[in-house]
């Protein structure tokens, strides 16, 4: 009974020693490459590092005041801004497609991603007119500018 106590202080150094060589195991591998082909539709490393860097790295899917397009109507934006892929007119290709992005705490568009697509070329003119947006109102949480997950659906109708 007498080890008991000493078996105790023991195990308890070892389990933080390994949870500290963890922590630092953790952040010395963060600048690395990925083992994998990076995916397009993942961040950046640039992004990536950015929200590291980034005090208000928290992305918020909702919050006390959304962004807003300051340019008017996000839909008449789209509409003066969608150039129909040619080939998918000639195919009689239509839908909606669905891009998520952040609109970061300056109100600037980054990371946008394609959720639900229709075809490749619509897509990528989704993904084309989206990253070519102006600047948005960012949103607010508790007064403070905050990065917003934001999915906006934008619709391929052929008339």
């Amino acid at each position: 009974m007498r080890r008991l106590p000493f078996h105790n202080l023991v195990c308890c150094l070892l389990i933080s020693l390994f949870a500290t060589s963890c922590i630092h195991f953790h952040h010395d591998n963060e600048d690395q490459e990925p083992a994998t082909q990076p995916n397009s539709n993942q961040p950046s490393k640039s992004t990536i590092r950015e929200y590291h860097n980034d005090p208000y790295s928290d992305v918020y899917t909702v919050c006390e005041e959304m962004p807003q397009f300051r340019d008017g109507d996000v839909s008449e934006y789209l509409k003066q801004h969608i150039r129909y892929p040619a080939a998918a007119v000639e195919q009689g290709i239509q839908g909606r497609v669905i891009v998520q992005f952040i609109v970061n705490r300056f109100g600037k568009v980054i990371d946008p991603q394609v959720v639900r697509g229709v075809d490749p070329s619509l897509n990528e003119e989704a993904l084309r007119v989206v990253r070519n947006m102006p600047r948005w109102k960012p949103g607010r949480q508790r007064n403070q500018a905050v990065n917003v997950k934001y999915t906006l659906p934008i619709p391929f109708w052929l008339k």
